[in-house]
């Protein structure tokens, strides 16, 4: 039988647009406003706890946001249409979206005006 070993890595975290996301939401919640989140900020249950217990109001749509309050919009990003029924909602947006998301979506809308069909597949 083949022994196997565990190595644990010396240092552990989030990626850059994780960590990005966490700072923008402990920032607006150390500034008193009521801050609101539609769907998880980000992948992680404990984080999410602890942002909760800090005050972060998690709320299933736009619509649960009362007006003139503070949204974060999640690392994962949102869409175009969402945002805009954000910000008619008079709303303070504060935009914790990954970098690396942000790219995606301008390249994918960059090749939906070129008329091209596109699919965007994950969670």
């Amino acid at each position: 039988m083949n022994k196997r070993k565990v190595i644990v890595a010396k240092h552990a975290g989030f990626c850059f647009g994780v960590k990005r996301a966490v700072e923008i939401a402990e920032k607006a919640l150390e500034s008193g406003k009521k801050t609101y989140c539609v769907g998880h900020l980000i992948h992680n249950n404990q984080v999410i706890d602890m942002l909760k217990e800090k005050g972060l109001i998690m709320v299933k749509s736009i619509s649960d946001i009362p007006l003139g309050k503070v949204m974060i919009i999640r690392s994962h990003g949102m869409s175009l249409d969402e945002i805009k029924k954000v910000e008619k909602k008079k709303v303070e947006i504060l935009d914790a979206t990954c970098p690396f998301v942000k790219k995606a979506q301008i390249v994918a809308k960059d090749f939906c005006q070129k008329g091209y069909d596109v699919v965007i597949c994950g969670d």
